[in-house]
């Protein structure tokens, strides 16, 4: 994962991304951990452009 903005919102590819290495098992803790903070703060259920 690249770094975000603080407030930046989760555009649908970057979202199918991180669900797929999470599924391969190869989703690192700090990208886990930015999920979970985009999920926490609605960052994650923002539709951000493509």
């Amino acid at each position: 994962m690249l770094p975000r903005k603080p407030r930046a919102a989760w555009t649908a590819r970057e979202k199918r991304r991180a669900q797929a290495l999470y599924r391969k098992g190869k989703l690192l803790p700090a990208g886990a951990a930015m999920v979970d903070r985009a999920k926490r703060n609605g960052r994650w259920y923002t539709t951000g452009t493509e």
